[in-house]
């Protein structure tokens, strides 16, 4: 899942499923999760809500359960795959609002927060697309959740860079790269960064990467 190797990840959560007794129902919702993101991210999108909604049925009115959290988020996620948008925006401000309500304490909710600004990126509702991701960011320094931080950042900075703030959105993105630390940079993520190295006119930038991608 790290190494975003999607290809892995289906047979290794069916193996887990084969494993886990009937009794573990948390286990057998996060292997059903990591199955639904596997298919989701091969392109088995009919595949993918199935796995989805069996975890879902797992979870039962366990909805404070990190694991629930999570496997709620990638089920609207789903739906914005699907181009479900106003779906998919709607279930992620549920949950969020009921973690609100019920002062659920878990990083978990930084998904929904970075999910809904990207949507709120794609319908141009750019104020609320900013607003998000510095939530979400907030609640991911106060748990220390680097993974959440680091993609925090560079949700904030695809907001900025869509807002024309060039400077805001390199700074985002500088603070990306050096969270990263030892973690290799995927290839969309060097062509999102040349692109705002471009909007800033940073010519020379990019072309050491069209250079270095040759």
């Amino acid at each position: 899942g790290l190494c975003n190797d999607h290809a892995r990840v289906t047979p290794l959560a069916q193996q887990a499923l084969d494993h886990l007794p009937p009794e573990d129902s948390t286990g057998r919702m996060m292997a059903y999760t990591q199955l639904g993101i596997g298919l989701r991210l091969c392109g088995k999108l009919s595949e993918a809500e199935t796995a989805l909604e069996q975890a879902l049925t797992l979870a039962g009115p366990q909805d404070d359960n990190q694991v629930t959290i999570f496997a709620r988020c990638h089920s609207a996620a789903l739906r914005a795959w699907r181009g479900q948008l106003q779906r998919a925006a709607q279930e992620f401000q549920r949950i969020i609002q009921s973690a609100q309500a019920r002062k659920i304490a878990s990083s978990m909710i930084c998904l929904a927060y970075q999910a809904l600004s990207r949507i709120h990126c794609e319908q141009n509702r750019l104020d609320a697309a900013l607003e998000t991701p510095r939530q979400g960011l907030a609640l991911a320094e106060q748990w220390g959740h680097g993974e959440f931080i680091l993609s925090g950042y560079i949700d904030l900075a695809e907001v900025l860079l869509a807002q024309g703030d060039v400077q805001g959105t390199l700074d985002a993105m500088a603070r990306a790269r050096q969270l990263s630390g030892d973690v290799v940079w995927p290839s969309w993520l060097e062509a999102l960064e040349t692109k705002m190295q471009w909007s800033a006119g940073n010519l020379t930038a990019v072309s050491a990467w069209a250079r270095d991608f040759e």
